[in-house]
């Protein structure tokens, strides 16, 4: 299955359960195309960042980084740059780092995590270092986050 992205052509991954999510996603952003910025990775470039923290992404935000990548401007907070999965993984205590990989924050220090382990699992989470580390469920999960960026866009 082939979608056509600003400046890209990308293939998705036959049967992954999030394609039709984003095959819809992609549809609600036709009116905003002058306005949403995304550019997808290679599969090559999300390998590359996947050695550089040690840790796979989640089946389905491989496939978010191959649909929009991470020059997006369509949810605030999540890693802007390939560099910074890397640069900021340090910040995540060695313990978590199996289970939990960071995706960004709030634009404070309360840092955005994925679990890392169970596929099923796609529920945005925060590492609350201030309060002994603990990584809490932010009450909604990644599809929530997404749909909520193309909500802002409709707003004034």
């Amino acid at each position: 299955m082939k979608y056509r992205c600003p400046g890209q052509e990308m293939r998705h991954e036959k049967n992954n359960p999030m394609d039709p999510f984003y095959k819809d996603l992609l549809e609600q952003l036709t009116p905003y195309r002058d306005l949403v910025y995304y550019y997808g990775l290679t599969e090559h470039e999300i390998a590359t960042i996947e050695r550089e923290i040690s840790q796979k992404f989640p089946g389905y935000f491989r496939e978010f980084l191959k649909t929009f990548g991470v020059r997006q401007d369509l949810v605030f907070g999540l890693y802007a740059k390939e560099k910074d999965f890397a640069a900021q993984k340090e910040y995540l205590p060695k313990n978590l780092r199996r289970t939990y990989i960071l995706i960004g924050d709030n634009g404070g220090e309360d840092y955005w995590l994925l679990n890392a382990i169970d596929e099923t699992d796609t529920n945005v989470y925060e590492w609350q270092h201030w309060a002994g580390g603990k990584v809490v469920p932010l009450g909604f999960d990644f599809g929530a986050l997404l749909k909520k960026g193309v909500a802002a866009l409709s707003d004034p």
